[in-house]
């Protein structure tokens, strides 16, 4: 059974930066999104019998990460505060200052999104799924899911237009569309 396989914990291990990425934009905090990542992995691992389409892994790994969230969140039921990270290095000083402004507005507008918005973002933008596989992860239609990017990103656009951005990095910004 592939679950049960070295291919299924190697390709876990592979995307655990993806997980991780995703678990931070969501939760805002680091250590949080490392845990949210462990226990994902964890139910993986556990539950692993019950996975057979191969095809499916992905969005399977994505859509057991959601849930471990959603059951975080209805525990908590509050947010965490966004830690400071180094997004980008650079040889030129003001160079980095102005992207790490930049990135400092992108990651406030970000965190002002609703949840529902930011989780269906998160998922398009930054790990590339289609609005089929966000839909099987969110467990949400997918007419949802286009309704939730579409809103995001307009709302990312309104909360971002008094920020002047030079031509590279508006392109790199707005790759969100």
């Amino acid at each position: 059974m592939f679950g049960q396989s070295r291919y299924f914990r190697q390709f876990l291990q592979n995307n655990w930066r993806d997980l991780y990425r995703v678990a931070y934009v969501w939760t805002h905090d680091s250590q949080l999104a490392s845990d949210l990542v462990q226990e994902t992995i964890t139910r993986c691992l556990k539950h692993r019998q019950k996975f057979e389409n191969e095809k499916q892994l992905k969005v399977w790994l994505f859509k057991v990460m959601s849930n471990c969230w959603h059951d975080h969140f209805r525990r908590q039921k509050n947010n965490v505060e966004l830690d400071s990270v180094d997004l980008y290095s650079s040889t030129n000083l003001e160079e980095e200052y102005y992207r790490l402004q930049v990135m400092k507005h992108v990651q406030q507008a970000f965190e002002v999104l609703k949840s529902d918005y930011r989780e269906a973002l998160s998922l398009v933008v930054i790990e590339g799924m289609s609005y089929e596989d966000v839909s099987q992860v969110l467990d949400i239609p997918i007419g949802t899911v286009m309704s939730r990017v579409s809103r995001a990103r307009s709302r990312l656009k309104e909360l971002m237009k008094d920020v002047h951005l030079n031509d590279e990095l508006a392109t790199n910004v707005w790759s969100i569309k």
